[in-house]
């Protein structure tokens, strides 16, 4: 039994320096054929950085120089982690190598393949939140290790990047319609007036978000459709061809301001002829309360006063209603047109079925009317209201307005506080002030 197991100790001892010499003789050829299998790469472009981490916002590390020869050490999710010849090392992205008109950080675009969903968190085990369409083009914030984090409705959502084409903004500005095409009529071209606005797969707010034009976005018209509010549509089409609906509420004909100009010749309130639009009356009541307070009743007053208020000040006011009579849309600011007003203001009251919902707006259309409308919202914060700004507003009456032309919402009727501050004897006086000075301003800064 011990003579037993001394012979294998024996055995052992005696074998024991080749085994050794064995494995040395293995290891430097292990490593030497692992240093022939690494791929090399030569880079054949200039402004390529490597970064920290696989994402394509991560901290530049090194710029690569045109021509120089990197080394792979490994890939993951179409991420080349990548080693200099003098040991610089960091990560680089396939989709970025085989797109010569990326550059590095310059923003990015992305492509959609074909209908994809897209996914609250990067993992398809995350909430699917929605699909984006096929050629719908995105605002790339962010890749890596495979998914892509795009911007949607004011917010980030992820999809799979191997659904995605990524691309510069030359290449999607490339991709728009030949410029010797023959162009889209003005009339069929629709623009995007209001920032921050979805676009929808139909036509109702109710729909699904499939993009997020931007302002000032132009879209082919194809055709309208009004919904079970009332409210109207635009089908239209991106420069990608995505079919999508749009609200009329948020956009405008580009047609729509081929008449319109400001070019009008008083230069100061004592010249001025000043058109004034009580909004609503007749059968028409516009906005009211629980109280059944008719909006039209405070447009009329306030309007009247006004007209007296203007015609002291030295200008000419003609009045589309003088009395408690419905006066067609198109006809109003026909008045306008026709007699070569220097300015059209059609005054109205709000209301909201929030009764939160508060303050004063100005409303212009035309973007030529912009230093108007600015320049009586900043009067009209000086009431004792809070003051929602001068914003875009798709109206009959200061659409169709051939001269500088706004809607003024002075206070809501829904709302107890405003309707308390509307109704004091003194608010009219400070409204018509609030009003002349907004309109010696503009005439002011029209002079040579």
């Amino acid at each position: 039994m011990t003579q037993f197991l001394r012979q294998p100790s024996k055995i052992n001892t005696q074998r024991l320096p080749l085994f050794i010499s064995l494995i040395l003789l293995v290891i430097p050829l292990i490593l030497i054929n692992f240093l022939f299998v690494q791929e090399t790469l030569q880079i054949q472009r200039t402004n390529t950085v490597l970064r920290e981490n696989p994402a394509s916002d991560s901290k530049a590390v090194y710029s690569l120089k045109d021509q120089e020869v990197v080394q792979v050490l490994k890939e993951d999710h179409q991420w080349l982690l990548i080693r200099t010849l003098d040991h610089q090392q960091g990560w680089l992205a396939k989709w970025y190598l085989n797109n010569e008109s990326l550059q590095a950080d310059s923003p990015l675009k992305a492509k959609v393949r074909q209908t994809t969903p897209f996914y609250q968190k990067a993992s398809q085990d995350s909430q699917v939140l929605g699909e984006f369409e096929t050629g719908q083009i995105l605002d790339l914030n962010q890749e890596s290790l495979g998914w892509s984090r795009v911007q949607y409705d004011n917010a980030y959502v992820f999809v799979p990047t191997n659904q995605l084409e990524i691309l510069s903004e030359e290449q999607v500005q490339s991709q728009m319609p030949d410029q010797d095409q023959e162009p889209m009529s003005e009339k069929e071209i629709v623009k995007v007036r209001v920032a921050n606005q979805g676009a929808f797969d139909q036509p109702s707010s109710y729909g699904q978000v499939i993009y997020n034009p931007s302002l000032q976005e132009e879209f082919e018209f194809i055709s309208d459709e009004i919904d079970v509010d009332g409210n109207e549509w635009y089908l239209v089409k991106n420069s990608a061809g995505v079919q999508m609906y749009i609200e009329a509420r948020i956009s405008a004909f580009v047609s729509d301001s081929k008449n319109h100009s400001t070019d009008t010749p008083a230069r100061a309130l004592k010249d001025a002829t000043i058109v004034i639009d009580p909004g609503h009356g007749g059968e028409d009541v516009g906005a009211l309360n629980s109280d059944v307070i008719f909006e039209k009743d405070f447009n009329l007053n306030t309007s009247l006063g006004l007209k007296d208020a203007l015609e002291k000040a030295g200008a000419k006011v003609i009045m589309t209603r003088e009395s408690d009579q419905w006066v067609d849309l198109a006809e109003r600011s026909a008045i306008s047109n026709q007699t070569d007003a220097d300015i059209f203001l059609s005054i109205h009251y709000d209301a909201s079925s929030d009764p939160s919902w508060n303050g004063t707006t100005t409303y212009y259309f035309h973007e030529a009317d912009y230093d108007l409308a600015v320049a009586m919202n900043t009067e009209l914060k000086g009431l004792p209201l809070a003051n929602v700004g001068a914003s875009f507003g798709n109206y009959q009456v200061i659409r169709e307005n051939h001269h500088p032309a706004l809607l003024l919402e002075l206070g809501y009727l829904s709302n107890a506080e405003d309707l308390r501050t509307v109704q004091q004897k003194d608010f009219n006086d400070k409204v018509y002030q609030a009003i002349i000075n907004g309109l010696d301003n503009y005439l002011k800064l029209r002079q040579p």
